[in-house]
């Protein structure tokens, strides 16, 4: 996983070019030099977005589908990926972003996996935290604990805070949905990679899961444009499996302006010793520290050129990975981010002793987006 920055596309066509996470993506291509930027949004274009001599702008979406770019980024709402169907019938590199589909419709998640299954392609999903060199290294450390036959982990930590109901801040416009789905699926993605057993659930969850959790509602400054009803913006919860607790906490309602703040935790045994990794990104830097021992401290990294970088060696060099974020892993976290849904929605903690309790969980959320008309 080393010295790859020079492995890179020479070009990539980017679906939703004037979003949030789009604009980022398109703004990482430009700096790592790639050649050629194709965009395309169906969307408004921006007061402030910025053209440059690499970017050529399509209109005609049945025509961007159809390049032969390098690699694909998918960086539109769930609801209007379409046009991913039409790449899978070549054999094309593809980024998507999170989450896998929209929370009210499961069943285009379904469709996506037996469309990859049936594809040349490669898909990743844009799980920032799978793509970051600390992460990377995170693994090693493991690794290394590993070997001893006492090896276990006990506790695991994740946290990502930032605020998004400030008005003046124009991302904060942008719809999400329940934070469940938007972000958490960040923390259960970071935790998932880091267990790798695989992907399965009798791997993972051999004797099941408990999830306890609670929320809070979102006040976004434009609730008129959520038309599927009001979506939570703050979760603090738990997930019970065996001798492992792993405890999540995002909250889209810090009251604090400064830069997002981002934890990640893990204690465990080794060689007869307690061990502590953290990993900290205040807003400036991010630490990584072993038993409160520096082991890399960096400047804050563009995780969008990480994404591009790595990604496109995964797709090149995707055996040399021993976990891939897949349709199959995006699935999973999904599925994993409606059981804590529905924890926080009846008040109480869920059992997932099966898959058959997972897919019960996925279909909560339509089901009350059903009850209160939305759908």
């Amino acid at each position: 996983m080393k010295n790859i920055e020079h492995i890179l596309p020479k070009s990539i066509a980017i679906a939703g070019i004037y979003g949030y996470i789009g604009n980022l993506i398109y703004q990482a291509a430009l700096e790592l030099g790639i050649r050629k930027v194709y965009g395309f949004d169906p969307g408004v274009e921006p007061n402030n977005f910025l053209y440059s001599p690499q970017l050529e702008m399509l209109t005609n979406e049945e025509y961007f589908y159809n390049l032969n770019a390098d690699l694909f980024h998918i960086a539109t709402h769930p609801n209007i990926r379409y046009g991913i169907f039409k790449l899978l019938t070549r054999k094309i590199k593809i980024n998507v972003e999170k989450p896998v589909c929209h929370p009210a419709y499961p069943q285009e998640a379904l469709k996506l996996i037996e469309a990859v299954k049936n594809s040349a392609s490669t898909v990743y999903f844009n799980f920032v935290e799978v793509f970051n060199p600390r992460t990377f290294k995170i693994i090693e450390i493991l690794d290394d604990f590993r070997q001893y036959n006492d090896f276990k982990l006990n506790y695991i930590y994740s946290e990502r805070a930032k605020n998004r109901e400030y008005k003046d801040n124009e991302r904060n416009y942008k719809v999400i949905v329940p934070i469940q789905y938007q972000e958490t699926c960040h923390c259960l993605a970071m935790a998932l990679y880091i267990l790798t057993p695989g992907y399965c659930f009798k791997n993972l969850f051999r004797n099941g899961i408990k999830v306890k959790a609670f929320s809070e509602k979102y006040n976004p400054p434009n609730p008129q444009d959520y038309k599927y009803g009001e979506v939570d913006g703050k979760v603090i919860g738990q997930i019970r499996m065996d001798n492992l607790l792993i405890e999540i906490y995002n909250d889209f309602k810090r009251k604090d302006l400064s830069r997002p703040l981002k934890k990640f935790l893990i204690q465990g045994v080794a060689n007869n010793q307690p061990f502590v990794i953290k990993q900290v990104y205040d807003g400036f830097q991010e630490y990584l520290l072993l038993n409160d021992h520096l082991v890399e401290e960096k400047e804050e990294q563009n995780r969008h050129k990480n994404t591009i970088t790595y990604s496109w060696y995964l797709h090149q060099k995707s055996t040399l990975f021993r976990l891939k974020p897949d349709v199959e892993f995006a699935w999973l976290v999904f599925r994993l981010s409606a059981t804590i849904w529905q924890s926080c929605f009846e008040n109480r903690t869920v059992e997932i002793k099966t898959e058959k309790d997972m897919i019960e969980a996925v279909e909560f959320y339509p089901k009350y987006l059903q009850n209160i008309s939305v759908i």
